[in-house]
């Protein structure tokens, strides 16, 4: 069963020392309607925290018995948001699977991670789409195995045959 990303009942607060890079956060928050602190309390209690850093080499998940920790860079949308699932499932999300459907004048794209639903948008241009799944692919750590689905819209044979083969190389299935 597919979950969205922002119904869950985990307290998870976000802790950034750059108020830009929390401005964007912020956004990104509001625009797929998930609920996370931004200001930490004394008496209230997290099930989970990121900890949103400038510099920072490897990216760490502590579980401990009652507290989930992460210590993360903001990179982009895709990346924060599968930062964000992993933070739910309590481990480094390992699998992505990526719905595109082609349309005549759109193309719709999905993405779900370990079971959660954490993006969906429709793009005008190719290269948006092909940038996105670049970005998955360039996830760190990186993911053990994406899965790409291409519905029949109008378009789908030119997306397949034009678009999708560079990323055939890239230890992706397709």
């Amino acid at each position: 069963m597919i979950k969205y990303i922002g119904n869950t009942r985990k307290r998870v607060a976000v802790l950034c020392d750059n108020f830009k890079i929390l401005y964007k956060i912020q956004k990104i928050f509001k625009k797929r309607r998930i609920t996370a602190y931004f200001e930490v309390k004394k008496e209230t209690f997290y099930d989970a925290i990121i900890f949103v850093l400038n510099d920072l080499d490897a990216k760490k998940l502590l579980k401990r018995e009652d507290l989930t920790l992460l210590y993360t860079v903001f990179n982009n949308e895709i990346h924060f948001l599968l930062d964000y699932a992993s933070i739910l499932k309590d481990f480094f999300v390992r699998n992505a699977k990526i719905g595109i459907d082609p349309g005549l004048h759109n193309i719709g794209l999905v993405v779900v991670a370990e079971n959660i639903y954490i993006f969906g948008e429709i793009f005008s241009e190719v290269q948006d789409v092909l940038d996105l799944i670049d970005a998955i692919i360039k996830y760190n750590p990186r993911l053990s195995n994406i899965l790409i689905k291409i519905g029949n819209g109008v378009n789908y044979d030119i997306f397949l045959k034009t678009y999708l083969p560079k990323y055939i190389h890239s230890l992706i299935k397709v």
